[in-house]
Parts: structure tokens; sequence; C-alpha cells
């Protein structure tokens, strides 16, 4: 979901489902600073690299523990909702693209609910 979130593209994007199971099991991630227009913190890529580790040994083993390392990750910039609002619209999915946005005052500090 933080690739998604950060990219705006799938991790892998294979022609079919057989080849997207293939590239989890056998091919390495790029990097989402390497996929996107925004800046990514050194340490979010590699936070995010770990959680889409091949080995279970490899990856964050909690919750908790994922969280501390988010914490521990301080390059990172503010993040407001009229920046969430213009990334939705560039990289919204052509299949959710004619729901209808809720205006936002109807849901106090959010900008967009799809």
């Amino acid at each position: 979901v933080a690739y998604y979130l950060l990219t705006g593209r799938l991790v892998f994007e294979e022609t079919n489902s057989t080849a997207m199971a293939l590239a989890h099991v056998q091919k390495e991630p790029i990097p989402p600073s390497m996929r996107t227009e925004l800046r990514v913190p050194a340490c979010l890529d590699e936070i995010i690299l770990k959680c889409l580790a091949k080995k279970p040994d490899d990856r964050p083993v909690s919750a908790s523990a994922l969280g501390r390392m988010l914490e521990a990750c301080t390059d990172v910039e503010p993040w407001t909702h009229e920046m969430a609002h213009q990334w939705w619209l560039e990289h919204l999915p052509e299949n959710l693209a004619g729901v209808p946005v809720l205006p936002a005052e109807s849901l106090g500090e959010s900008v967009d609910v799809r």
C-alpha cells in the first residue's frame, strides 16, 4: 500500500496473474524513489523495501516494529491535504474515475474519499 501511495503504481506491473505471481517471487522491486516524481527520503525507501523483502526474516517482525522504524525516519517532509488531493487527481486509478467525490466540508479535515 505504501508503495502505491508513493508511486501511484503497483510494485510489479505484469500482463497477467501468473506473471504477476512470478514477479513477486523472483524479481526485486524498484525503489519507490525511482518510480515517482515525489522526493522519497532514503529511510522511507529502505523501510518499504524491507516490507517487500522476499524472506520473512528480512521484514519488520510486527506492526510495532514497523511503527518504530517509521518514527525513526526523520527526513520526511510534511504532507498536506492539498498535496494529497492533487496526488489523487494525478494518480486516480481508471476504475475509480467515475466514483463521486464527497465534498471536503462533509468530511471535516479530509479532502477526498474514494
